[in-house]
């Protein structure tokens, strides 16, 4: 199954497609880091996708096997990167104990 990706204007590093106008625009992968909340059991957990609405419905079918006890899901929290390196790289950062902290900061 295609994907419909968002287009954007140039962007370095990007392949080239063609634009609705015949102009040349840049197809642009985002890449999000997301956390999600358990209503249930409130506890959070944290993830990157670059669909991250779809991804949220995948915790909440239960396709997920951490997520799939804890359902339902809802979206409380998410981060918006142009490479898939730097949405891992925070990814990471945000399920260490500093990170733990900054989320707890922001979503409480």
């Amino acid at each position: 199954m295609v994907e419909q990706l968002p287009v954007k204007e140039w962007v370095p590093g990007s392949s080239p497609g063609a634009g609705a106008n015949g102009s040349i625009k840049f197809l642009c992968f985002m890449y999000y880091i997301y956390v999600i909340k358990s209503l249930v059991h409130n506890t959070r957990y944290v993830g990157s996708a670059n669909d991250i609405e779809k991804r949220t419905w995948e915790h909440n079918l239960g396709k997920c096997r951490y997520t799939s006890g804890r359902r339902p899901w809802k979206l409380v929290y998410k981060e918006i990167f142009e490479t898939r390196s730097e949405a891992m790289r925070r990814e990471k950062f945000l399920k260490s104990g500093q990170g733990r902290k900054y989320l707890d900061s922001i979503l409480h």
